[in-house]
């Protein structure tokens, strides 16, 4: 399990440019990625929280981590992405009025933009060591589907709500080299998708 491991970081820093880390790797032997490749944080104090997040904070400051994902759509299907880094921004719009005779303007909070979300990695089959071809297929019917998709995360869990879906707006397949027909990498970007009531008066 390490040297697959080990060549898949080799293969993220090929392609992407950086060498993530595994998000279980910390000194005090806290292990949030699971044997499932989920992520789950002990069930603590905050207290006990803040600790893991300081010492991950000391050891991989400005270094990608590996994050597994999970893609679910209504109808029950799951999508699972063991290989994955996450990266999430937010903006928010604002309403400038200019003062006369001052410096600035004054900002009122028009809206909070949705969340961009961009997932990067790897579908590999490691069972057969074949062509992922059924990943393809599911990243395509995710694609074209209409319906609504949710996402699991370790990251998005603290922005997104438990009603907001996500919604892709476009993928990457990036070329590979010869000789790797066992896995292709892979580059989603998505934006939260929020349930808005609309009141008709």
């Amino acid at each position: 399990m390490s040297t697959i491991a080990f060549d898949i970081q080799q293969l993220y820093q090929q392609y992407f440019g950086t060498k993530p880390v595994v998000g279980g790797a910390f000194k005090n032997d806290a292990t949030p990625i699971t044997a499932d490749g989920s992520v789950s944080f002990p069930a603590a104090s905050s207290k006990t929280n803040t600790v893991l997040g300081g010492v991950l904070s000391e050891q991989h400051l400005g270094v990608e981590i590996w994050l597994p994902t999970r893609l679910k759509f209504e109808n029950g299907t799951t999508f699972f992405l063991p290989y994955s880094t996450i990266r999430l921004t937010g903006s928010k719009s604002f309403i400038r009025t200019p003062l006369s005779e001052r410096r600035g303007s004054v900002k009122e909070l028009f809206s909070i933009d949705d969340y961009k979300i961009t997932i990067k990695g790897f579908f590999i089959d490691k069972q057969n060591r074949v062509f992922p071809e059924a990943d393809l297929k599911l990243l395509k019917q995710f694609f074209e589907s209409n319906e609504r998709c949710f996402l699991e995360n370790a990251l998005t869990g603290f922005f997104l709500d438990a009603t907001d879906a996500v919604v892709i707006n476009s993928f990457e397949l990036p070329e590979v080299e010869g000789g790797k027909k066992t896995m292709r990498p892979f580059v989603l970007q998505f934006e939260s998708d929020s349930v808005f009531d609309l009141i008709v008066k």
